[in-house]
């Protein structure tokens, strides 16, 4: 009988570890919100996925619902000199405009995206702090019964969470700015070339981009499986900051990060990340 016993025990030891997996495993596939882009910005499971490659951005890559005409006209390839280094044509070699910097934590671990466009409102002379904009202006789902292009999957509140793209952040300056009697409008410019946001940067016009929480690792991208069945391509660490500025004689760019500070950045990686995460930009004027 004791034999008998000590068989079971060490049977079930021997199982154990395998239905802890499965359990975690059911936990976190289906509750998008827990584990997934962490406070770095980049999730658990994007920081073990060795399998990932690098793509070039086409068409076919895009998010599945991702206007195609809104990003085609950033399909292609910006023009660089002998170097490689991004051809800006502007009469200033040096701008940077005020943009008094926000954190996104600890209250926001993976808010960069409302942090970002709180950042933008400030300057504009809005006094809004970015929880009221994520607790009242931030379309959220828990689940993947949306796309990160309408929603903010997950919760911004947490440590470990998803995050969504420029058309969300476009609504929700949209329906701000309407509450607030604004004369501006936000406008999704995403896919437009690097001329197009030197440009706005030019005129006084800070730019929401997508771009890296982890300047110098290269972009993968993991297919996540939409409760439409549709197939979406995240990109890893993925992140939102603001650009506020530009030195031509460097070939650098000064992006208010939300997990940082105001930083100087090189133009021709800046450029890249830009390319990598879709094109992806708002401005509010």
């Amino acid at each position: 009988m004791r034999y008998i016993m000590k068989k079971k025990a060490a049977v079930f030891m021997a199982i154990l570890p395998v239905l802890l997996f499965i359990i975690i495993y059911v936990y976190f596939a289906y509750n998008p919100s827990k584990g997934l882009r962490g406070a770095s910005g980049a999730s658990a499971a994007e920081e073990t996925a060795g399998s990932d490659t690098s793509v070039t951005i086409t068409e076919a890559t895009l998010p599945a619902g991702l206007d195609a005409d809104i990003y085609s006209s950033g399909m292609h390839e910006d023009a660089t000199d002998e170097a490689g280094r991004p051809l800006i044509k502007s009469m200033q070699l040096y701008m940077l405009i005020p943009v008094r910097h926000i954190a996104q934590n600890p209250e926001l671990p993976t808010g960069c995206e409302i942090t970002s466009l709180t950042m933008v409102l400030n300057y504009l002379g809005y006094n809004v702090s970015k929880t009221y904009m994520a607790d009242n202006y931030l379309d959220r789902l828990e689940t993947f019964d949306g796309s990160f292009y309408d929603y903010y999957i997950g919760n911004p509140y947490e440590s470990a969470s998803w995050g969504c793209f420029a058309p969300a952040i476009t609504r929700s300056a949209s329906r701000f700015l309407a509450d607030n009697n604004s004369p501006l409008k936000a406008h999704n410019i995403s896919g437009a070339p690097l001329q197009t946001l030197f440009d706005e940067i030019s005129d006084g016009n800070p730019v929401i981009v997508w771009s890296t929480s982890k300047w110098g690792t290269p972009t993968t991208y993991s297919s996540i499986r939409l409760n439409d069945n549709t197939v979406f391509n995240w990109p890893s660490n993925e992140h939102c900051v603001v650009l506020t500025g530009f030195n031509l004689e460097k070939n650098t760019v000064f992006i208010a990060d939300p997990l940082s500070d105001i930083v100087e950045r090189d133009l021709t990686e800046f450029a890249a990340t830009y390319s990598a995460y879709y094109r992806q930009a708002v401005v509010i004027k």
